[in-house]
C-alpha cells in the first residue's frame, strides 16, 4: 500500500455551493453534508463540480470515506453569482 502524504491533494465531488464569503465557500458534498472550505486551501472546478484540497484538510473535515469522483461528473446544480 502506498504511503500517503498529508499534503497530497485529493479531489472530491460536490453538488452545490450554498454560500460564498471573501475567505470561504460553503459547499454541499455528494453525501449531503455542508462543509466550509477555505478559498486559500482549495481549487474548485465549477464545470465538473469538484474541489481539490490537501489530504490533511479532507481528513480534518472527515470527507475521506470512499472513492474519487467519476471521470464524467455532471456540473453542480447551483453556482452563486
Amino acid at each position: 500500500m502506498p504511503v500517503r502524504r498529508r499534503s497530497e491533494p485529493v479531489t472530491l465531488k460536490f453538488v452545490e455551493e450554498r454560500v460564498e464569503t471573501p475567505r470561504a465557500y460553503l459547499l454541499v458534498m455528494e453525501t449531503g453534508e455542508e462543509v466550509w472550505m477555505p478559498k486559500s486551501q482549495i481549487q474548485v472546478d465549477w464545470d465538473r463540480g469538484t474541489v481539490t484540497l490537501p489530504r490533511w484538510l479532507a481528513e480534518e473535515k472527515q470527507l475521506l470515506g470512499g472513492s474519487e469522483p467519476p471521470e464524467e461528473s455532471p456540473p453542480p446544480k447551483h453556482r452563486l453569482q
